[in-house]
């Protein structure tokens, strides 16, 4: 469970993360052409998106690690690419920070 002190230091990540990567536009560009798809199959296209352009935000993406991790951001970028996975699949597995996070950008 991430605690609310560390969502709120991830939030200015996030925001900056979604604006970066225009994910506003890109989420409705997925839900005009989801008829007929399921909220996975929108979901595995979003997160594609978001590993096409990861470049683009890799600096955000490490901040959001070492908080989660509690770790400095030099040492995340040197740690096993796994561990680093992990963090992000626990965040997003988590639904109460998932849900503050979509809320805070609508």
């Amino acid at each position: 469970m991430i605690s609310s002190e560390k969502a709120f230091d991830m939030l200015p990540h996030v925001m900056d993360l979604y604006e970066k990567l225009e994910l506003n536009e890109q989420i409705k560009t997925l839900s005009d052409n989801s008829k007929g798809k399921s909220k996975e199959a929108v979901g595995i296209e979003l997160v594609k998106f978001v590993m096409k352009n990861s470049c683009k935000v890799k600096e955000e993406f490490f901040s959001i690690v070492s908080i989660i991790q509690e770790k400095d951001v030099e040492t995340i970028k040197k740690q096993n690419f796994m561990e680093t996975i992990n963090s992000i699949k626990s965040l997003f597995s988590d639904k109460e920070a998932m849900g503050f996070f979509i809320n805070a950008m609508k």
